[in-house]
Formats: structure tokens, C-alpha cells, sequence
């Protein structure tokens, strides 16, 4: 990153003012006097300003879910309205799977409604793909609806697709 930017994440100028520091000589990257516009290291680079060394803060991390409207995620609610914790799928999924195995004993046909699911990990995925495939291997149908786009090519890659019907919603 530039040095100006690196100054202001670090909380010791604005951007247009760490350029004023650097144009000034008052900043120095290991030792050696700053031009405007260089590129630092965070993790190699020493940086000082006015002989004070800077300590920069830690790169942001970004986690991006999709969470449609009126899903209520938490697991406690401070007022006490009531909620699923069903937007994770992770670990062993045998609970869950029993519990729908014993749904649909009769059925011919299941569809998985899947509009809360945020994420699956590997373990609870080979579980689900297992559940799929006895399930069509003993005659039945097996459909997952709503889907968000990237637990839907997930199940792809994981071999889900392969036995059963996977739609992602729209939005």
C-alpha cells in the first residue's frame, strides 16, 4: 500500500496530510526518507515519523453472507422472539439428517427447502451426499430449493448435483 495510506490507517495524519509529512522528509521507511506515492510493506517495513516508529494496524479481513430479509440469525435473542439456528450446517450432520430420514419415510419425492442455509462445511457436505445418494438409490427423488448461487456450485463440486436437483434462488 502507499505510504500516505499506511500513515492514515495507522491513525497519524489524514491522507493529504501524511502527503505533506512525506514531502517534508519527516517520514522514513527503514531508515531511508520517504517519497510520496512509495509502496510499503507492512509486515517488512519500518516506518517512522519524526523518528517515532508507526505501528500499523492489521490488514481487515472481509466476510461477506448473503442473509435475506426477515431471517432472524442468532442463536440468542435479547427479545426472546423466536429463532432456527439452521443457518450453519457444519460437522457431523447425522442429527439433522436423522430428523429429516424420519419425515420422509413415505415420500416419494423430498425437497429440502434451503432459503436459511449460509453454509456447509466438508464433513456436514460427505454427510448430506451420503443421505442423498441412499435415498436415491432407494427409489426416491431428492430436490434442494433456494439455494444461495454458492452453495449451489459447492454442492456441485462436493458431487450433490450429481444425484439430486439443486436450484438456487434468484436474489
Amino acid at each position: 500500500m502507499r505510504i500516505h495510506r499506511a500513515l492514515a490507517r495507522a491513525g497519524v495524519a489524514s491522507r493529504r496530510k501524511a502527503e505533506e509529512l512525506v514531502a517534508a522528509g519527516r517520514v522514513r521507511i527503514n531508515g531511508v526518507v520517504a517519497r510520496t506515492g512509495q509502496s510499503v510493506d507492512q509486515a517488512t517495513d519500518a516506518i517512522t515519523v519524526d523518528g517515532r516508529a508507526v505501528a500499523l494496524p492489521p490488514e481487515a479481513k472481509w466476510v461477506v453472507l448473503h442473509k435475506p430479509a426477515g431471517v432472524l440469525t442468532t442463536k440468542s435473542d435479547p427479545e426472546g422472539r423466536p429463532h432456527r439456528a439452521q443457518g450453519e450446517v457444519i460437522g457431523d450432520a447425522a442429527v439433522e439428517i436423522s430428523r429429516m430420514s424420519a419425515k420422509v419415510t413415505q415420500a416419494d419425492e423430498i425437497v429440502v427447502s434451503c432459503v436459511g442455509l449460509i453454509r456447509v462445511d466438508f464433513t456436514a457436505a460427505g454427510s448430506l451426499l451420503n443421505w442423498v445418494s441412499a435415498n436415491v438409490g432407494a427409489g426416491r427423488t431428492v430436490r434442494f430449493n433456494g439455494l444461495h448461487r454458492l452453495v449451489g456450485c459447492f454442492f456441485s463440486v462436493i458431487g450433490i448435483a450429481e444425484h439430486a436437483e439443486v436450484r438456487t434462488r434468484s436474489d
